[in-house]
């Protein structure tokens, strides 16, 4: 039995997949924390806008929800809207990356301020 030319296409490009993945494992055992947070906050990005590479609300909804709760309160529908259209800098109703970083900084600086008195306190409350 012959494969098919798409057959063998796919079959190479879950290989080259599988290759990146543990070459990904590898590098990663040596990244700094720092490093290491910044490919965890791309690859969530990427979890949550999956193939359109951007998040609509509910995206936006549900990774708040999922993996912030600890550092931001429950929001009503109003206040993710305001945010959303804070946000959405181009207003296209898309949170791009860049748009997701500018977030990302925003929360981190808020619980940065919020922790200095605490010093090993992980949640803070924003």
């Amino acid at each position: 039995m012959h494969s098919r030319p798409g057959n063998q296409a796919t079959r190479k490009e879950g290989q080259q997949e599988a290759l990146e993945r543990d070459a990904f494992r590898t590098a990663k055992e040596s990244m700094s924390n720092l490093e290491y947070g910044m490919v965890t906050v791309i690859q969530v990005f990427k979890e949550y806008s999956g193939e359109k590479g951007y998040l609509k609300k509910a995206d936006l909804k549900a990774l708040i929800h999922k993996e912030m709760g600890h550092f931001i309160k429950k929001m009503a529908k109003k206040e993710l809207d305001e945010l959303f259209a804070k946000l959405d800098q181009n207003s296209d109703r898309e949170i791009d990356f860049k748009e997701f970083v500018v977030f990302m900084a925003m929360v981190t600086s808020a619980c940065q301020e919020l922790l200095i008195p605490f010093h090993d306190t992980l949640v803070c409350g924003v």
